[in-house]
Formats: structure tokens, C-alpha cells, sequence
């Protein structure tokens, strides 16, 4: 059993990463943005990744056509190469100011994201500076040698799948693309649909009737197959993992609505989005709303951050109703560890590793410790090595809070997309009211 190769699917890959690079610094291309780019695709000539990031760009090259829009979960986003291949404001590089008139660039040390730099004038033209940058590293994405596992999920909307499934038929013309189906509670009844969440590419020359127990129906009737991890890696599928968002099926309505693209939105149009504006989508989670009430964050920097703590899991803090539990994390988040070390996201602590003078290799492996929770576990072999890692105690006090983090461009790709939401709102709120009461987010 076999599925072929994509053809040319590096070379695709590299010259549409080298043509968006120069679209994006149309002066000069800094050195730190050609040097990450260069490592990524080191990285995935030989990946076992490079299909996975050739049917990206083709999905991105649909959505452009089709005026869709689709966001990425996990590490992903954080990917140099994803973020060339697709439109999107999530930019891996650290805090920058770049000069779109003579190319000048500079990287500002700062702990806040590109977006929240106060607008200057470029000191070579005096033109008006652009600003981005979300510092995320190339090895939360690869890990230090290439080989890190990399989770393909895509966000999208339902009007999305018929172009997916035309463009994976004209990549595959010689396999059957199967729908993949997924039981799911019904959001109003207590009983299980079969939910549409991707396709799977099956073999050479087999169809979905060599599969009849994975075999499944649609609430239409149209067949598809129910595969888990397990079955996909048994049976040798490819899995397209495309998940119906109703983020995204919105912002394809408002899109509509108002007439301004998704793609065109820029920094400036949803940096002054406020907490406030963010809660007024009422499509964030009841505990990130209760957080934001609370913590009411100020700049776009520490709603990631905000984003992150109602994502994670905490030691001795339960994941129950979020009215019950928030007043607890926001308690956390206000001792004096937290104050010396307000991380929340598994890029806060591989950077604050690095700040206090541990090697990369030793910063990475540390981070990888903490996000999985092995450093609030009550192992005493895992309690071992974490002392061994002589942390100072603040630091070491914060890292056994965590069970669980998420990764940062995980938690920006999602802040963002609540930011668009609230731009949305703003430019016409009558549409938007009518679509959160028709929805029920």
C-alpha cells in the first residue's frame, strides 16, 4: 500500500516562500528573515512533513482564489514557511520595525509582540515604520534537529471543503479521496451526527469499500469513513484534518457583509482592538472572558498571554465550571512568582531559560519539561531532575503550576482571530448581533 509523492512539491514550496518573502521587504530582505527561511527549508527537504506543507500551500492558493479564510492550531503557525505560504498577520520573527520606503530594519529587544510598538518614523527616510513580529522560534515549531512532530489542523468554514476536495483530487488523480467523518454530540439534543472533519487519501487502487469497518453516514446520507490515529497509521492513509470553525464561518459572513477581505485586514486595523471589544464578540471561552474581566490586559501582547492562561492546565486548580476556577488562576497569575516570571506560553519559558544563560539544547529540553507537566508531577525521579536544573525558586515555583501549555502561536493565531471579530463588529454590529443570536456561539 502506497501513496505517491507530490511532484515538485519542494521546489513549489521554496519559490513561493522566496517570492512572498520579497512582496514582504520589497527594499532589501533582512538577513534574520532569509537566514530563518533558509533553516526551515533545510529542515524540510527532507522531512517526512514536505507533502503536508505542499497541500498548505495549495489550500492557501485556494482560499485566495475562493476569498476563504482558514486559521492553523498547535505550533504550526509559528513556522516561517507557513507563514509565507499563507495570508496571515502571525509573523515568527522577534519584534521589528522595517521601513517599506528604503528598507531599513531593526529588531527591538522587548518582550511585546510587533504590534504593540508605538508607530515611529524610519531614521534614514523619516517615512513611517512598520512593525510585526511575534517571536517565535524556529524550534518550537522543528525542535533543535528538524525532526519535532508538526499537527496539520486547519480551521475552516463549510463552504471551504468542495474547493479542498477538488484541489486534493487534481494532486492525487490516481486515489480516492474519502471523507472523513467524526461522531460529535449535537449542540442541542442529546444525541451523536457524524460530523465532516477532513478527507483521507487512501492507497493506490484501493476505494472506501475495502474499509467496511470504518464505514459511516453523514445526517445527508453521503458515505465516509471514521479512521483514529491508529487506523490511519495500520491502513497507511494521508489525513486532511479540517476542522468546521464557527470563528471562521463568521468572519466569512462579516467578510461579506461589510465588503473588506479578511486577507487585506492589517496590524493597524486590529491593534486597537481592546479586551473589551474582544469580549464583545461572545464567541471567546466563558473563561477567557472571565479572565479578561479580571485581568483586563492592555495591550495585544498580554491577551495572548491572557488567551494562554484560560488554554493551560494548572496544578491543584481543577478544570471545572469556569466561574468556579478563574478567581484561582487569576490568583495565580497575581503572586510575586508570576511577577518575576509572568510566563504563559511554552515560548516564555524556552526564551527565559535561554535569558539565564542556559544553553539552547538545555533551554529547549527544559521547556519540553514544563509544557507536558513533568515539572508539577509527583515522580520523584521528574522532581529530581528538576532540581537539577537549578532553577532560581521563583522560576521553579511557576513551572509546577503548569500541567499543561499551549504553544504562543497557538494562542495568537486564535487572539487574532478574535481581534478580526471585533473589527468586524465595529464596521457594521447590526449584521454581526444577528448572526450571534441566529448562532449561539
Amino acid at each position: 500500500m502506497s501513496i505517491p509523492h507530490i511532484k515538485n512539491a519542494f521546489h513549489n514550496i521554496k519559490t513561493s516562500c522566496e517570492l512572498k518573502l520579497k512582496q514582504q521587504y520589497p527594499i532589501s530582505i533582512p538577513e534574520i528573515a532569509q537566514e530563518r527561511l533558509e533553516k526551515e527549508l533545510s529542515f524540510l527537504e527532507n522531512s517526512k512533513y514536505l507533502d503536508d506543507f505542499e497541500i498548505l500551500r495549495i489550500i492557501s492558493e485556494e482560499a485566495r482564489k475562493s476569498n476563504c479564510s482558514f486559521s492553523l492550531k498547535g505550533t504550526l503557525p509559528g513556522s516561517y514557511i507557513a507563514f509565507l505560504l499563507r495570508d496571515t498577520l502571525l509573523d515568527p520573527l522577534p519584534p521589528y520595525y522595517y521601513c517599506p520606503v528604503c528598507g531599513h530594519f531593526e529588531i527591538i529587544d522587548t518582550r511585546l509582540f510587533g504590534i504593540d510598538l508605538p508607530k515611529i518614523t524610519c531614521p534614514d527616510c523619516q517615512s513611517s515604520m512598520i512593525s510585526n513580529g511575534y517571536h517565535l522560534s524556529i524550534e518550537s515549531v522543528w525542535g533543535l534537529d528538524g525532526k519535532k512532530t508538526i499537527s496539520f489542523e486547519y480551521n475552516i468554514c463549510s463552504d471551504f471543503i468542495p474547493f479542498i476536495k477538488c484541489a486534493l483530487e487534481k494532486i492525487y488523480p490516481d486515489n480516492t479521496i474519502a471523507p472523513l467523518g467524526m461522531l460529535t454530540q449535537h449542540a442541542n439534543d442529546n444525541y451523536t451526527v457524524m460530523e465532516h472533519c477532513g478527507f483521507l487519501i487512501l492507497p493506490n487502487e484501493y476505494t472506501m469499500d475495502d474499509y467496511p469497518d470504518l464505514l459511516g453516514y453523514f445526517e445527508d446520507g453521503e458515505a465516509c469513513l471514521t479512521a483514529n490515529l491508529q487506523d490511519v497509521e495500520r491502513y497507511g492513509f494521508h489525513r486532511i484534518s479540517l476542522l468546521q470553525n464557527p470563528m471562521i464561518e463568521t468572519l466569512i459572513t462579516m467578510q461579506k457583509k461589510t465588503g473588506l477581505y479578511i486577507r487585506e485586514l492589517s496590524n493597524a486595523d486590529i491593534s486597537s482592538m481592546t479586551w473589551n471589544d474582544i469580549m464583545n464578540t461572545g464567541i471567546i471561552t466563558p473563561l477567557c472572558r472571565n479572565l479578561f474581566t479580571m485581568c483586563k490586559p492592555n495591550s495585544f501582547t498580554s491577551m495572548v498571554s491572557t488567551v494562554a492562561c484560560s488554554h493551560a492546565s494548572y496544578q491543584g486548580i481543577t478544570p471545572v465550571h469556569p466561574d468556579t476556577n478563574y478567581y484561582e488562576i487569576y490568583h495565580l497569575l497575581n503572586t510575586s512568582e508570576f511577577g518575576e516570571y509572568p510566563y504563559t506560553t511554552r515560548e516564555d519559558f524556552y526564551e527565559g531559560a535561554l535569558k539565564i544563560g542556559f544553553p539552547k539544547e538545555k533551554a529547549f529540553e527544559f521547556s519540553e519539561f514544563v509544557q507536558k507537566g513533568k515539572a508539577a508531577s509527583d515522580n520523584s525521579s521528574l522532581q529530581q531532575k528538576l532540581e537539577d536544573y537549578h532553577l532560581p525558586s521563583s522560576l521553579k515555583n511557576v513551572a509546577q503550576k503548569y500541567r499543561y501549555l499551549f504553544p504562543r502561536a497557538h494562542c495568537a493565531e486564535y487572539t487574532i482571530i478574535y481581534a478580526q471579530l471585533a473589527f468586524y463588529r465595529k464596521k457594521n454590529n447590526r449584521a454581526y448581533s444577528y448572526l450571534l443570536s441566529k448562532n449561539h456561539f
